[in-house]
């Protein structure tokens, strides 16, 4: 179902399972991780849809224009992702020293569950979520999010300075945020 998940047939593929199996625990488990009730909301292109851990939907430019005024530090991830997951100690260290950074997480995981699970054992709670369309949004393709980990820096008006920063592990990462946050 995983693999499943990143196909835009999805919701033709749970029909069909939904003929041949009785087992209302498992569809119902179904449409729930690959959120099947939410389909449309996969194949907005204009903007890059979010939910929250409690299924709240926001959209990222509502989280740029509330966040305006301030740094913001974009971390791409996904559960199954090694070298994301290994670097969550650092972003917490960085979070810490700068408070005044707005530091968002945005999963590419296709399984909403996998990414909740993974969510709370990171003690993502702040500024973590789950991005519906992956696939379709221009602002993720124009960027070429494809490859994870990867972090993006925007400065106080909400403008991408490096759309390739550098992961929160680096040395140089605290550098490129004292930098910007002198700039104010």
């Amino acid at each position: 179902m995983n693999k499943l998940s990143t196909s835009q047939k999805l919701t033709h593929y749970i029909s069909i399972f939904k003929k041949h199996s009785t087992n209302n625990k498992l569809i119902e488990g179904f449409e729930s991780s690959f959120l099947v009730a939410d389909e449309l909301l996969k194949n907005v292109a204009e903007e890059v849809v979010l939910f929250d851990e409690n299924k709240q939907q926001t959209t990222l430019s509502e989280l740029l224009k509330a966040n305006k005024g301030k740094v913001i530090y974009i971390d791409f991830w996904a559960s199954w992702c090694a070298p994301c997951l290994v670097s969550f100690p650092d972003s917490k260290k960085l979070k810490k020293e700068f408070d005044e950074v707005i530091f968002l997480y945005l999963s590419i995981d296709t399984n909403f569950e996998s990414w909740k699970a993974a969510h709370k054992k990171e003690e993502l709670s702040a500024n973590s979520y789950f991005i519906l369309n992956t696939k379709t949004s221009d602002y993720l393709k124009k960027l070429a999010i494809d490859s994870i980990p990867r972090c993006l820096l925007l400065d106080q008006n909400g403008t991408i300075v490096n759309q390739n920063e550098y992961r929160p592990s680096s040395d140089k990462t605290p550098i490129a945020l004292k930098k910007l946050l002198k700039s104010n």
